[in-house]
């Protein structure tokens, strides 16, 4: 909202500056451009923020509903954040690793799946706090109230920093 209503102030300033500065048969025609050209400005700016907004709702949305899903059994779901336990998921996830570097690939995954908690935890709380700004509420499209913040338990977390002590 306050982003609209600053950008309609820089139109209503641009026509003024325009119609002041043009003479008396141009008036008209000039303070219509000078209003709209920062308009359509400013229309295909919130364009793109909203679009990359929602795009990158979709991704923590996806990312949400795909770990909870896939780690069914591991997952535990509170009132205010998810808790993901590996050390179930794990077994089921890697057992086709068993024999093949089963410490080095279990620790792969954790790094891997822990780098994705970080970014979309991140998404999900700048979101939030964006959307409750008056400057941007408008074009932020904020995650859903079932949207979870997803911490990892400190066993899962642990092996993966024992197994880089180890090399």
């Amino acid at each position: 909202m306050g982003f609209i209503l600053g950008c309609l102030c820089v139109a209503l300033i641009s026509c003024g500056i325009t119609i002041y500065n043009t003479t008396e048969h141009e008036r008209f025609a000039n303070g219509i451009v000078g209003f709209f050209v920062p308009c359509l400005i400013t229309l295909v700016v919130c364009i793109i923020v909203w679009c990359q907004s929602y795009s990158s709702y979709l991704d923590a949305r996806t990312f949400y509903d795909s770990t909870r899903e896939q780690y069914a059994n591991s997952v535990e779901m509170y009132h205010d954040y998810a808790l993901l336990d590996l050390k179930g998921a794990a077994a089921i996830a890697f057992t086709d690793y068993k024999y093949q570097d089963y410490q080095k690939n279990m620790a792969d995954f954790i790094r891997v799946l822990r780098g994705s908690v970080i970014r979309y935890n991140k998404r999900i709380i700048s979101k939030r706090i964006m959307k409750k700004t008056f400057f941007f509420s408008w074009l932020i499209v904020a995650p859903d109230p079932n949207m979870k913040i997803v911490k990892m338990t400190s066993k899962a977390i642990g092996a993966l920093e024992n197994d880089n002590d180890n090399r």
